[in-house]
């Protein structure tokens, strides 16, 4: 193949897969500066503000452009003698950022991505010194492959996001495609492939040394070729098994540890955080001092209880999207940040052996390249099935692993939220101040004031009550989004005053976010028109309680005709005994309601929504494809907010 064949082949395989539209948007001229301005463009889209989270991309991109410049370097100059390539390079990570920017989520995992491509690639800067003169067909050869490389990682990538028609895909169609465990193995095969490349380059840069004299030039390329095959063959079998091998203990560990669905809980907690909110927390000098312990406890003369903070306060604040705000602000700066979230109304989020589980997954995840680290968790669970008989991790077995792998690692932080709903919490908590003798660990608790053990445990100067300060600020940008968001639905009237109407609305939540929430699905209610909503809103004049709510809501109730208020009933004492999510067909529902089903079989859930919201209004709420039903209670204050 000619000198720079394999660069335009890579160039133009990438760009015969691009839709019309996306090869318009594709620019083959990008430079460094202009993949960060469209990376900030980005951003900026889809956060609305810049705040300390959204750095991250940013270094990691500068990172891909500084470790990239010397490659291109070569490419551009001794190689091809042409520009168009690393623009070309460059241009088509810009596009592949610009087609999962609609993905916050899966951005923030193709960003990881990049950055293992970044870390693996190879290092150019000292070839880039001497390679001067004509290269070696031989090293054009690996510059070409490297570069075909890097565009197999942006085709993979681009393929993610965008359907066989060219179009970016609609969410379930990306996370079928993501969980397609060959995107994983093409991704892992590239990262192998640099690691190669790596080898390749040290060994040309010692064959470009050696050719320095005349004498050892012929003896260096046989040496080279008879090295190079040697390596590759014992280098790529070994690293096959061992990678082989790790998996599959990997796996075992994670069936025997069997750990719920922690990360589902987070994310959707996470969700539930209105942009701007939630930021307070981190100016509090309680929390500052907590935080900054990390310092005095890695010199181990720091008491136990300094490295203790209690966020304490009543149902329905927001106290779980608070929690889930600080791991995710923390997690960004401690890989060692590990959590969990009680769920009452869950039954795999309530049992301590539970939170176990998910802490010691989660360490296993961060830590799975660490071979010390492994060997815990695979002596653990090798000789566990011995001494207890069962192929899944005992409680006992769960507590001794965690209390030796949070002394292994450094500075670990566990941040623990809903301890009141906990099975056993007393005993849970014991556990915990056993845990607290390690002098390198840091928690943080969050609960209701009700949890007797963490009084005893915490004193009185580490806990922060929820609720004091920042709540209402908090709470009037909740207020404010959410009613602005009626107004442009035209659900108010057009000489709505929102400001007026937000305090109103904050004064009545008295710093509870699940009376605001509630609310906000009341006003939604198909049952109300304009002006009523308006009226419910300005009769606010006193701070209201849940019970106040709920009066309001079977007031309204009580004045529509006796037909829709039997339905309503059905409906709700339906809610009330099921307790848990339901699946029903669309025709069993309507039966059950006493409604008529729709011909139209296709949007017959969508009818059954607008009926459910209009006869209860609001109260009760439909969710999903299938139609879960769920009433607003108490059970809901871990999702509120």
């Amino acid at each position: 193949m000619a000198s720079h064949d394999i660069f335009a082949s890579a160039y133009h395989s990438f760009l015969s897969t691009l839709s019309d539209t996306d090869r318009a948007r594709y620019d083959d001229k990008c430079t460094p500066q202009s993949l960060l301005d469209g990376l900030q463009k980005i951003t900026s889209l889809a956060k609305g503000t810049r705040n300390r989270r959204s750095q991250k991309p940013f270094a990691i991109v500068r990172d891909f452009n500084e470790r990239m410049r010397p490659f291109f370097a070569i490419v551009e100059g001794p190689v091809t003698q042409s520009s168009v390539y690393a623009g070309a390079a460059l241009g088509a990570l810009r596009l592949v950022l610009e087609l999962a920017s609609c993905f916050p989520t899966l951005l923030t995992k193709l960003l990881e991505c990049i950055k293992d491509i970044t870390e693996s690639f190879p290092r150019y800067e000292a070839l880039e010194d001497i390679c001067r003169g004509k290269p070696t067909p031989r090293l054009l050869l690996h510059l070409g492959r490297v570069y075909r490389d890097l565009f197999d990682f942006f085709n993979s990538a681009a393929s993610l996001f965008t359907a066989s028609s060219g179009k970016v895909r609609r969410p379930i169609e990306l996370i079928a495609s993501v969980i397609w465990r060959p995107f994983d193995e093409r991704f892992g095969v590239i990262l192998s492939s640099m690691s190669r490349h790596q080898q390749q380059l040290n060994d040309e840069v010692n064959i470009y040394q050696l050719e320095l004299t005349r004498e050892a030039a012929t003896a260096s390329e046989e040496i080279y070729k008879d090295t190079q095959a040697t390596h590759a063959c014992v280098s790529d079998l070994q690293e096959h098994v061992r990678l082989q091998t790790r998996e599959q203990a990997i796996a075992r560990i994670q069936s025997w540890l069997n750990a719920p669905n922690f990360a589902s809980t987070y994310w959707n907690t996470l969700d539930e955080c209105q942009e701007d909110t939630a930021q307070w927390i981190f100016e509090m000098d309680k929390f500052q001092e907590w935080s900054e312990s990390l310092s005095i406890s890695s010199t181990g003369s720091s008491a136990p209880e300094s490295r203790l903070l209690w966020i304490y306060g009543n149902p329905g604040g927001g106290k779980s999207v608070l929690t889930a705000s600080i791991v995710h602000e923390l997690s960004s700066c401690n890989q060692n940040l590990v959590y969990f979230f009680f769920k009452e109304q869950s039954p795999f989020h309530t049992a301590s052996d539970l939170a176990f589980r998910a802490i010691l997954a989660q360490i296993l995840h961060k830590h799975k390249h660490n071979d010390d680290m492994l060997d815990k968790f695979i002596f653990a669970s090798n000789h566990g099935d011995k001494s207890s008989g069962q192929s899944i991790a005992t409680p006992a077995e769960l507590r001794d692993l965690l209390h030796l792998c949070l002394s292994s690692i450094r500075n670990p932080i566990m941040i623990l939220d809903g301890i009141d709903e906990c099975t056993e919490p007393d005993g849970f908590v014991k556990y915990l101040s056993s845990l607290l003798a390690l002098p390198n660990l840091r928690a943080l608790f969050s609960s209701r004031p009700t949890v007797q053990s963490l009084t005893k445990l915490v004193p009185l100067q580490h806990r922060l009550s929820f609720g004091q300060v920042g709540v209402e600020h908090d709470l009037e940008t909740y207020c404010h989004y959410h009613l602005t968001d009626l107004f442009d639905d035209g659900l108010l009237l057009e000489t709505s005053d929102i400001q007026y109407l937000t305090r109103r609305l904050v004064l009545g939540a008295d710093r509870m976010f699940l009376w605001a929430k509630l609310m906000f699905s009341f006003l939604r209610s198909p049952a109300l028109n304009r002006r009523l909503r308006e009226n419910m809103i300005h009769s606010i004049t006193l701070p209201e309680g849940l019970g106040s709510m709920y009066m309001r809501i079977f007031r309204q109730i009580s004045l529509l005709d006796s037909a829709q208020q039997q339905m309503a009933k059905r409906v709700i004492q339906w809610t009330l005994l099921c307790h848990q999510e339901c699946f029903l067909s669309s025709q069993a529902w309507h039966h059950l309601l006493g409604a008529e089903e729709p011909d139209d079989k296709e949007t017959a859930f969508a009818h059954l929504s607008e009926l459910i919201s209009l006869v209860t209004c609001g109260l009760v709420i439909c969710r999903g494809s299938q139609l879960r039903l769920g009433i607003l209670d108490s059970s809901s204050s871990g999702r509120s907010h």
